[in-house]
């Protein structure tokens, strides 16, 4: 297969076969898993290649997807540059493989792990595209009370309906577009942890709540940088240490990037955990991540002390 793989793609893309190498990621989580194709020459980038481990209607549902994507952040040339481009659906060996742009980089997590220093540059440029994402897609947002309460209602735990009514009556708040999975492995950065692309989209979808989007980044890279989530959630929120800190100006900066007051942001940080732990959870949750997100999420409701947070928290 990848051998066919190859060939079919020193033909697109008019390279010299005997210069191509390839490094393989298998992805198990989500509906079906992937497998996907980082193809170089000479090790230059030259494209991305993707194929569902079982469901081959998967592939195309991602080139879906990322068609609908690339239509919405079309008037913005920074995402226009970062986020991947589908380009066909080919079979391959019977097999329906999906080729797209490879725009460089490395997952952002093979750079930091556990060296908090580098993790700190990377959740910085991270955020600032998360900004940028949120300003490109500024047409596609739902403020709308009654949409956003049916939204979060039928995706959240039952003992959320505070955050969610809070969530839904506050005129800052809104729904619009989110990448769904947005951490390092899905984040490919260069050598100095700027942002080169953003891949990996099968939870993309346009009225999701995508202040999520920035709690799985901040999470998932105080996992990686520290041992246990005990330790990664008491870093990220309630102990002051630099990765606080840190964590703090990232939130400043996207709060003031999309128009939210940062104490309003504070006082529904519980309602993100629950939407990933709502009644119908992602098909991606392993017991371990489930029993992590129910201890940030417990943690988050019982607690006001993060101690990044604005002096007038828990308003509520």
């Amino acid at each position: 297969m990848i051998a066919a793989l190859l060939d079919r793609v020193a033909d697109r893309f008019d390279a010299d076969r005997s210069a191509l190498s390839y490094s393989l990621y298998s992805g198990t989580r989500g509906p079906t898993g992937y497998i996907t194709v980082f193809v170089y020459e000479s090790e230059n980038p030259v494209a991305v290649c993707r194929f569902a481990r079982w469901d081959d209607a998967e592939v195309h549902g991602e080139w879906e997807r990322l068609t609908r994507l690339r239509d919405l952040v079309s008037s913005s040339e920074r995402l226009r540059t970062t986020v991947e481009t589908p380009l066909d659906v080919e079979y391959v060996d019977d097999t329906p493989v999906i080729f797209k742009e490879f725009l460089g980089g490395q997952p952002a997590h093979y750079s930091f792990r556990h060296f908090d220093q580098y993790a700190e540059t990377f959740l910085s440029n991270a955020t600032d595209w998360l900004v940028a994402f949120a300003e490109g897609t500024v047409d596609a947002r739902t403020y709308d009370s009654a949409a956003k309460r049916e939204q979060l209602s039928a995706s959240t735990l039952p003992g959320s309906d505070a955050y969610v009514e809070h969530f839904a009556t506050d005129d800052q708040f809104f729904l619009g577009p989110t990448h769904g999975d947005y951490d390092g492995t899905n984040i490919l950065v260069g050598s100095n942890l700027d942002v080169r692309s953003v891949i990996d989209f099968e939870y993309f979808q346009t009225d999701g709540v995508p202040l999520v989007d920035l709690l799985k980044l901040i999470i998932e890279t105080a996992l990686y940088v520290f041992d246990s989530y005990t330790e990664a959630t008491n870093r990220a929120f309630f102990r002051d240490c630099r990765f606080s800190r840190a964590v703090g100006r990232c939130v400043s900066t996207y709060c003031s990037g999309v128009g939210i007051d940062e104490r309003r942001f504070v006082d529904v940080l519980p309602l993100y955990p629950a939407l990933r732990l709502g009644p119908t959870p992602r098909a991606d949750h392993t017991p371990w991540n489930l029993r992590f997100y129910r201890h940030l999420y417990d943690t988050l409701s019982l607690t006001d002390a993060i101690v990044w947070a604005p002096d007038c928290k828990n308003s509520r």
